[in-house]
């Protein structure tokens, strides 16, 4: 859990896959209390306990999830080649807003299509 002046903002989730690697499987933080730096304390909390028994700690991000990826990177990490692949059976329920261009790829930004 992540906590922050005493209250409960968000949570971590580390997984291990049966080696000398781990995973960051999971990060949250409330909306209300993104952008005040709690998400990149987090991981760096997790970093300092992850390097005591580990050798490299991998995060998985959605290729759509921009913010994700540039707070990422900004704390040292490097874009290997994660793709996320869906087939929805629903109608779209988004919309591209823009297109990112990373590693000489092109990824569809998109939002919630309000209903």
């Amino acid at each position: 859990m992540i906590s922050y002046n005493e209250e409960y903002v968000g949570f971590v989730h580390l997984g291990s896959r049966g080696c000398e690697i781990d995973w960051l499987e999971d990060i949250f933080v409330l909306p209300e209390f993104q952008g005040k730096g709690i998400g990149t304390c987090a991981i760096k909390l997790i970093e300092d306990i992850v390097k005591e028994y580990s050798e490299t700690l991998y995060i998985e991000a959605a290729a759509r999830n921009m913010r994700a990826i540039r707070l990422y990177q900004k704390i040292g990490y490097t874009c290997l080649n994660t793709i996320t692949i869906r087939k929805d059976f629903q109608p779209e329920k988004y919309e591209t807003v823009s297109i990112e261009r990373i590693m000489n790829m092109d990824f569809d930004v998109k939002q919630s299509i309000e209903q």
